[in-house]
């Protein structure tokens, strides 16, 4: 999120951040708006899969210091009046030394349900630590917590088998218990801009037709 400024004036100093208009995807998804029907399309929320994904790439491959987040949910990608994903909460997020790939951590930090089970059991972190939380985010995005009927109305009714079926895999390997078999957020992030534009073209598709 962007930083405006902060205010030393009060006794505990407050930091000024950018409105955050429509909560979080958490919210959207599962939590205070469940009782009715989640807004977001099935495009948008690819958009906002694909958006968290650009941010985590960043953090892993953009910084001469990769940073892994270790704490990636639904309830940490916040959503503006735009519906732009921005990811935040960074209190878990450790810094690796150059040619390293992992970071050796002395205990276990995140939210349960999204931690990577191999950094459950070795406390070592690295960067398919974050697919394996985003992995479980995606599983959100496309359920909505409909556990029973798996896949949300929404999506059935704006998706194709094809376009579907492409991010139901990617989630799917993404939350894969052997880490080496996860992609890494890279081509994650690649799959999910395959997927926005599958989607894209087909409504164009049905608007040219209609």
């Amino acid at each position: 999120m962007r930083l405006y400024g902060c205010c030393l004036e009060t006794e505990i100093p407050m930091l000024v951040f950018e409105l955050i208009s429509n909560s979080t995807l958490f919210d959207n998804l599962q939590g205070q708006y469940n009782e009715i029907p989640c807004r977001i399309s099935w495009l948008v929320r690819v958009r906002i899969a694909t958006e968290t994904s650009y941010a985590l790439c960043y953090m892993h491959y953009g910084r001469p210091r990769p940073i892994f987040h270790l704490n990636v949910k639904s309830s940490n990608i916040f959503l503006d009046e735009s519906w732009i994903a921005k990811l935040s909460n960074f209190g878990f997020s450790v810094s690796i030394a150059l040619a390293e790939d992992f970071f050796q951590g002395n205990s276990i930090e995140g939210t349960i349900g999204y931690i990577d089970p191999e950094y459950l059991e070795t406390l070592r972190v690295t960067e398919k630590s974050d697919v394996y939380g985003f992995g479980v985010v995606l599983v959100e995005v496309l359920t909505e917590n409909c556990i029973l009927q798996i896949v949300d109305d929404m999506v059935l009714s704006q998706g194709s088998n094809e376009d579907i079926q492409a991010f139901s895999e990617l989630a799917l390997r993404c939350i894969k218990k052997n880490r080496d078999e996860r992609p890494a957020m890279g081509e994650g992030m690649l799959e999910l801009r395959w997927i926005q534009l599958l989607i894209r073209s087909k409504q164009n598709n049905e608007i040219g037709s209609a």
